[in-house]
């Protein structure tokens, strides 16, 4: 098994173990179980029960388990090969998976905590001490619910940035088979900036997002298809004069390549994703320069902090501003959890959202480059992904 097959897998199990926990923690609070478990009911019907869901524990802590050993197991093949070519995709990847093994471990030791509870209600005689021990478990419960949604947000950011590699970096060679005209764009398809090596000069903001993120992707923006010959650009820039969240027509500026990636969307989604766009605009909402200078803060404490240990730290944003005002991916990001979609493993639980953290999500789908007609011929394409930092 290749090292996305590997990294696919583990998203997979790890999902199934986070709806799991959820399925379970449902049917114990649930009013009738409830009842019967942690209320007045003696005698066969809570010993049953409480059999029953002890059962069901020992099922996830053995599912639990077998994930932990799987994700130890990529550890040690990132640790001895070079599954990813990119270096600081190498050193994350180690990172995330480190972290994912500590709260599966963590995970594991919550599970036991619940089994130990439930057996104990057997002997616990007044019902005080039955709703101490419910309160415990539902705790225990919380407790495993983050732990397994935050192995998740590690496992597949893993497996995203391993499928760039397979898109973009790994197959540099073969490029031109993926350039495609921008009429094959459809709303709510996501743009990625990528400016090649040699054209930062022109932009201060774009050389400081690359160089700290470490990226070639500078900027993202969101499609809207008014017909089928006008394709128009959404997204929140900093230009002086017009600053802001604007609807602009298509255009693809020197020394860049647009990235086009698909979200997986209905049509009702699709309907909400246009509504936000058009709020938007329609309310002139601002870039928020200041919100991105305490992001970009953020980002750079946790990379000193990360010197100095094996797991992944993440320092929240501390600086706030009204909420109409965004930079470009937050905007992104935002309008599609508005929508009922999340673009990245993280957006549910972070406001540090880089354009180079949407273009590894295994929640979006490759569709392909933009070019300039004047850079269109092979080597160009080829050239440019060469030594490419996604």
């Amino acid at each position: 098994m290749n090292s996305l097959e590997t990294s696919k897998k583990l998203s997979v199990e790890a999902t199934i173990i986070e709806k799991n926990i959820e399925s379970l923690a449902l049917y114990i609070f649930s009013p009738i179980v409830r009842r019967i478990v942690f209320g007045y009911t003696l005698g066969k019907a809570r010993k049953d029960k409480s059999l029953y869901l002890i059962q069901r524990l020992h099922n996830l802590y053995k599912k639990t388990d077998e994930l932990l050993k799987c994700i130890e197991e990529y550890y040690n093949e990132l640790e001895h090969s070079n599954c990813l070519s990119q270096k600081k995709y190498r050193r994350l990847a180690k990172r995330f998976v480190y972290n994912a093994i500590k709260k599966n471990r963590l995970m594991k030791q919550s599970i036991n905590r619940i089994i130990r509870n439930l057996t104990s209600i057997e002997i616990a005689g007044e019902p005080r001490e039955h709703q101490e021990i419910f309160h415990l478990i539902r705790d225990e419960f919380n407790l495993n619910l983050q732990y397994a949604k935050e192995i998740n947000v590690l496992v597949s950011d893993i497996q995203g940035r391993v499928q760039i590699e397979e898109n973009l970096v790994k197959e540099y060679g073969d490029l031109k088979r993926y350039v495609i005209n921008k009429n094959e764009i459809d709303t709510g398809d996501i743009l990625f900036r990528y400016k090649v090596k040699g054209h930062f000069k022109e932009g201060l903001i774009s050389r400081i997002i690359s160089t700290v993120t470490s990226s070639q992707i500078t900027h993202v923006l969101m499609a809207a298809k008014v017909s089928p010959s006008d394709v128009r650009m959404m997204d929140a820039h900093m230009e002086r004069g017009s600053d802001g969240v604007h609807l602009r027509d298509f255009k693809i500026l020197p020394g860049e390549i647009l990235i086009v990636l698909r979200p997986r969307m209905g049509h009702s989604q699709i309907k909400l994703l246009l509504k936000k766009m058009v709020e938007c605009v329609k309310v002139k909402s601002g870039f928020s320069d200041l919100k991105l200078v305490g992001v970009f803060i953020s980002y750079l404490i946790s990379k000193i902090i990360n010197i100095f240990k094996s797991g992944y730290a993440l320092v929240p944003n501390f600086i706030r501003t009204r909420r109409s005002k965004y930079f470009c991916s937050e905007l992104v990001n935002q309008a599609f959890r508005e929508a009922g979609i999340l673009l990245t493993p993280k957006s549910q639980y972070s406001g540090i959202v880089f354009p180079s953290d949407l273009i590894v999500s295994p929640y979006l789908d490759f569709i392909g480059l933009i070019l300039k007609d004047s850079v269109k011929s092979e080597a160009i394409v080829n050239t440019c992904f060469s030594h490419a930092q996604i």
